[in-house]
């Protein structure tokens, strides 16, 4: 048995009284994760099992350089037989020199690292008063590979994750046209503007992780403010839903895919997949009202004029169920306009594009599915898109 120092950043397997850097970016770590990438890929395309693909890992990193190999990265105690090429015996004057050295090293990444915690963490901060004169502060939670830098917008919590990605609470400072919904959603547009410039300069993964809410820039003791936030789940309070609602019919196949696209609209995380999700309930509803009062659709071949019978006509069976819903059938070709900028992705999610898309969602009245009571339109509900999606704005005075 025997003192060692090793050079790069893999220790011997039975190393004892260890001692290395813990400071990720330090010399003998560079170049490592690269090569253990590139280790990776080769034995992914080469082997199959998974014994021989972490042998041929091992051999890969082994057999290759790489430059944290010119720099010392820890040192332990351990047997004759165990000795690589990378080690150097030494002496234990020399181990306990290198040891004090490599724990001072680690001291000061500590310090240095409860100092940048302290300074990335602080979310009762004050913007300039630039940036505060804006009006309006809203508040993101933002994860992704790239960092965010503060003077692109004001960290307040950085959170780092093992998988690498880093979750950062961002404070926005902008302007607004409007009330505080169209402040809410303006905000989310800088939010996304942010995560678009992360994902692009960085290019790794980026998204918004979750929106806090708006706010004003700061806020008093005893003065009253407003707030803007998504989280108006919390003041829901519970449904009560009794045996007899559900009915003892059974489903048939349309009515089960007609209830599941409900049920993905009813908890859809934004506006516009709710839209998208309620739309998917009524077009199967439409096809069946279309076959069963056997609504066709009527081609007409180009050369001879001859007429015949084609699939079914779904447009006719969502007139029908729009006139007995008591709806004008000439709002269909809005709501299929809407519905196929949703579907396509035309439009992004701007604060223009909600304001408009909330004008024409409220005049979208939709069903409550009851199979029940002969599949029909039984139960009309007004409002944006669904009364009790938690996710979506609400505003309050505190």
């Amino acid at each position: 048995m025997q003192y060692i120092k090793y050079l790069g950043g893999r220790p011997p397997d039975s190393i004892s009284e260890h001692v290395s850097y813990e400071d990720g970016s330090a010399p003998c770590y560079e170049g490592l994760a690269k090569l253990s990438a590139d280790a990776r890929r080769f034995a992914e395309d080469a082997y199959s099992d998974s014994t021989e693909r972490a042998n041929a890992i091992r051999d890969y990193v082994n057999n290759h350089s790489y430059a944290g190999l010119e720099h010392v990265g820890g040192v332990g105690f351990i047997g004759d037989n165990a000795i690589r090429a990378v080690d150097e015996v030494i002496t234990v004057e020399e181990y306990q020199q290198l040891r004090g050295r490599i724990e001072k090293a680690n001291e000061d990444y500590r310090i240095r690292k409860a100092e940048e915690l302290s300074t990335n963490n602080d979310p009762l901060r004050r913007a300039v008063s630039e940036h505060e004169d804006l009006g309006w502060r809203t508040r993101v939670w933002v994860t992704s590979y790239p960092l965010s830098a503060r003077s692109i917008a004001y960290l307040r919590v950085r959170e780092y994750h093992p998988s690498g990605l880093t979750a950062q609470l961002i404070d926005i400072y902008h302007g607004a046209d409007g009330d505080i919904e169209q402040a809410l959603f303006a905000g989310i547009d800088w939010a996304e503007v942010l995560v678009d410039l992360l994902a692009l300069v960085g290019y790794g993964a980026a998204h918004i992780a979750n929106v806090v809410g708006t706010t004003v820039p700061y806020c008093r003791m005893r003065e009253d403010f407003q707030l803007a936030t998504f989280g108006a789940s919390i003041v829901n309070t519970p449904v009560p839903v009794e045996p007899n609602q559900f009915g003892t019919t059974g489903f048939d196949p349309v009515g089960r895919l007609a209830l599941r696209h409900l049920r993905d609209g009813l908890s859809a995380p934004v506006p516009t997949a709710a839209f998208a999700a309620f739309w998917n309930a009524l077009e199967r509803q439409a096809d069946e009202v279309a076959r069963t009062k056997n609504f066709r659709r009527i081609v007409k071949c180009k050369k001879c004029g001859a007429e015949r019978t084609d699939s079914w006509d779904l447009k006719r069976g969502f007139e029908a169920m729009y006139t007995e819903a008591g709806l004008d059938p000439s709002l269909l070709d809005q709501h299929r306009s809407k519905r196929g900028a949703i579907q396509h992705g035309q439009k992004l999610r701007t604060s223009a594009y909600w304001t408009r898309f909330f004008r024409t969602s409220r005049r979208y009245k939709l069903l409550r599915w009851s199979p029940w009571r002969k599949r029909s339109l039984s139960r009309l509900q007004q409002s944006h898109i669904c009364p009790r999606a938690g996710r979506w704005p609400f505003s309050l005075a505190v």
